[in-house]
């Protein structure tokens, strides 16, 4: 009667800890998740801001080419030609090659940020766990045969206590 109780309460506790293990996995799964959609909005965030900051300093440059060209040619009204021309051009080239720095920049910026989300993905794959399915019939089998084999020692048991009862009357009715 005991032993059936127990196995019985050994399948429920067995049970429960098998699903609190599998909900403790899934949960340690969800942080490892959350965890990489919280860098990775980071990260989306701290590259908008690069590219705004960068977007700035282009219209800035621009701005300023602009008036730095306004500038030359107002001084140079009275002179003309191919050296106001080259100091133009070379306004020019020098806006170009500050925009293009600035553009290279943020390429790398964007190549570093790609890379960093994969690392996200990788880290996130190292923190989770495997999810253990809940495998009622195992804990079932398991318990039925630790009940069986219980079951078999008090039939033992028992079945030796009445031989030995049965040899001591057989030695009673043998004396008497």
């Amino acid at each position: 009667m005991f032993a059936a109780a127990r196995t019985a309460f050994t399948i429920v506790q067995a049970n429960q800890e098998a699903k609190a293990e599998r909900r403790q996995a899934q949960r340690q799964n969800e942080i490892a998740a959350q965890a990489r959609r919280e860098k990775e909005n980071a990260e989306n965030l701290r590259i908008r801001q690069i590219r705004e900051k960068k977007l700035d300093k282009i219209g800035e440059l621009s701005v300023e080419a602009r008036q730095k060209r306004a500038t030359a040619r107002t001084a140079a009204e009275t002179v003309g030609g191919a050296a106001l021309d080259r100091v133009i051009n070379d306004y020019f080239r020098v806006e170009g090659k500050y925009k293009s720095q600035i553009e290279r920049n943020l390429e790398a910026e964007l190549a570093q940020s790609d890379q960093n989300k994969r690392l996200f993905a990788i880290e996130q794959e190292g923190r989770q766990v495997y999810i253990p399915e809940v495998n009622t019939a195992g804990i079932f089998a398991s318990a039925a045969i630790e009940f069986g084999g219980d079951w078999l020692e008090w039939k033992t048991r028992k079945d030796e206590k009445k031989a030995e009862q049965q040899r001591i009357d057989r030695m009673i009715e043998a004396m008497g």
